[in-house]
C-alpha cells in the first residue's frame, strides 16, 4: 500500500483512464486479466458498452499470492488477438531475473505490437534514498533502499533492451502518464 491505497488500485484508475480516454479517440478498447491462468479476456472492440464492459470487470479484482504464468498467459492473448495495438502489461516486478522473464513471454507480442510495462513506483524508496544518514539504522535502510533501486534500472534496461517500453510512475502521476504515452504513441503512429 502507498497512503493506504494499494498498488493494484492505482493499477485499475490507471486501466480505466486509459481505457476512456482510447474510447473517446474511438479506438478499440479490451482486457486481459491473469495470474497463474488466464482469469478474464475481453476482446477489444469499440464503444461506451465496452468501457461500461470492462469496468465491471475491473470492480473485483483483488492481488492474488500466486507467481504469474506470463509465458501461458500472453501466448492465449497472442493466439486471439492479431491487430497492432497497444498492449500495456501492469506489473510490479523490480529485478532483472523477473523483467528477463516476462521479456521471454512478451517476445511473440512485441512483433506485432507495441508493448508497454507500466510499473508503480514507491515514493517511499525515494524517501529513503533522499534521507541523510544520521544512524546506523538510516545507513542499512539506505543501502537496502539503493539495491532495490538499482535492481529496478537492471529490470528497466532489461525490458527496453527486449524491444519493451517501460513506464514507471508515482502512483499519483501512474494514469496521466499513461494516457501521455497512448496519445503519443497515436501521433506518432506506433498504432
Amino acid at each position: 500500500e502507498i497512503d493506504g491505497v494499494t498498488k493494484l488500485d492505482h493499477a485499475l484508475d490507471a486501466c480505466l483512464l486509459l481505457a476512456h480516454a482510447a474510447a473517446a479517440a474511438g479506438d478499440n478498447v479490451g482486457l486481459f486479466i491473469y495470474a497463474d491462468h488466464v482469469i478474464r479476456y475481453i476482446p477489444p472492440r469499440k464503444g461506451r458498452n465496452q468501457v461500461g464492459m470492462i469496468i465491471e470487470a475491473l470492480h473485483d479484482q483483488v492481488a492474488q499470492p500466486v507467481e504469474t504464468d506470463s509465458i501461458a498467459a500472453f501466448s492465449y492473448l497472442a493466439a486471439r488477438w492479431k491487430r497492432r495495438s497497444l498492449v500495456v502489461n501492469f506489473t510490479d516486478s523490480g529485478d532483472a531475473d523477473r523483467a528477463t522473464a516476462i521479456s521471454s513471454a512478451l517476445a511473440p507480442l512485441v512483433r506485432r505490437h507495441l508493448v508497454l510495462l507500466a510499473r508503480v513506483s514507491d515514493p517511499r524508496l525515494k524517501e529513503v534514498l533522499d534521507t541523510r544518514l544520521q544512524t546506523v539504522d538510516d545507513m542499512y535502510k539506505k543501502a537496502a533502499a539503493l539495491l532495490l533501486d538499482e535492481d529496478r534500472r537492471q529490470a528497466t534496461s532489461v525490458l527496453t533492451l527486449h524491444g519493451l517500453h517501460s513506464l514507471e510512475s508515482e502512483p499519483q502521476d501512474l494514469a496521466a502518464n499513461l494516457v501521455s504515452f497512448y496519445f503519443q504513441a497515436k501521433e506518432s503512429a506506433l498504432i
